[in-house]
């Protein structure tokens, strides 16, 4: 592994995130309203205003504000809800798991599905598998998911009363439980994830299948399993490799239509319960984390590369 690629990578997205945290702090103090009038509440005095904006540095320059927030961020004080009086940062350490755990699983199964579905319709090209596999694409990525969670609703959980239609446990508490909560929402999720792997599996392995090196390997006498798994789809995983990073980090910022449907407390719902509310400080920290944890899952996906590529090397060199 390079140690001075990833040290590169690292020191690129640390970069990136100072860029994202200027950028989520411009846009919530370019939000309509008064931040000091939407905390003082209903017909507050000319007095409670002028305490809010002293305490909360808002009559400061606005370099002099940034600097106080991101010496917050550094020291994990998120501030606290407008709303509730609660600290945002417990208030997302409470929810975020939760989508975390949905994401992590749904992206899991799309990436299995997915590759053995590619793999299937590349190396039978022509054949039934690929047929098979074209046609499970299309369909995962024509039916919208609250339509096809509903129907899972409706068979597993009202007709055959295997999986509960809502709720959640946590996977410390009840790693079972939490399973058999979690399957429904993540299968849901996966559908569309999954059609868009197999895409990319199946072009990749073709492309692999065509060069020369392929031929090579095979006139060597080795195994058709070998040259499938170690070499066709390796060679074909870079592309895969960042559709999932990418995908992953969409999954965390926009579940929140299946976490409602299934009644999962996730980040998704505070989001948008934030954004209902007219929370400011919770969507500010909300548009924060979703931002890092993008620029973090595509640092993971370059370190990847390495393992994946050993070509891969500082500056694009071979």
């Amino acid at each position: 592994m390079n140690v001075r690629y990833i040290a590169t990578k690292a020191g690129q997205a640390l970069l990136t995130l100072l860029l994202a945290s200027v950028v989520v702090f411009l846009g919530a103090r370019a939000l309509p309203g008064d931040p000091a009038l939407t905390l003082a509440g209903e017909n507050p005095s000319p007095d409670l205003i002028a305490a809010i904006n002293e305490k909360y540095g808002f009559d400061q320059p606005l370099i002099v504000q940034y600097g106080r927030f991101v010496l917050s961020v550094l020291r994990g004080d998120l501030g606290r809800s407008s709303r509730s009086g609660l600290a945002i940062s417990d208030m997302i350490g409470q929810t975020l798991p939760v989508t975390i755990q949905l994401a992590v699983l749904a992206v899991a199964m799309a990436a299995l599905i997915g590759i053995v579905f590619g793999v299937a319709a590349a190396y039978w090209k022509g054949r039934w598998p690929e047929w098979v596999a074209n046609s499970a694409a299309i369909i995962g990525l024509s039916v919208p998911s609250f339509w096809l969670g509903m129907l899972a609703i409706l068979l597993f959980s009202v007709q055959l009363g295997w999986l509960p239609a809502s709720g959640y446990v946590s996977i410390f508490v009840d790693p079972i439980g939490a399973l058999s909560h979690l399957i429904m929402p993540a299968f849901v999720l996966s559908t569309g994830l999954a059609a868009v792997v197999m895409r990319q599996t199946r072009s990749g392995m073709l492309a692999a299948f065509a060069t020369e090196y392929i031929v090579a390997v095979r006139a060597k006498g080795l195994s058709e399993r070998r040259v499938v798994i170690n070499h066709a789809l390796r060679n074909s995983m870079i592309v895969v490799t960042t559709i999932i990073g990418l995908q992953l980090g969409a999954l965390i910022a926009g579940v929140v239509i299946t976490e409602r449907l299934f009644g999962l407390p996730g980040f998704g719902k505070l989001t948008v319960d934030a954004i209902a509310q007219r929370d400011y400080a919770v969507i500010q920290a909300a548009v924060l984390v979703v931002a890092a944890s993008y620029v973090l899952i595509n640092l993971v996906v370059d370190v990847l590369y390495t393992v994946i590529d050993p070509r891969v090397r500082v500056g694009g060199s071979q």
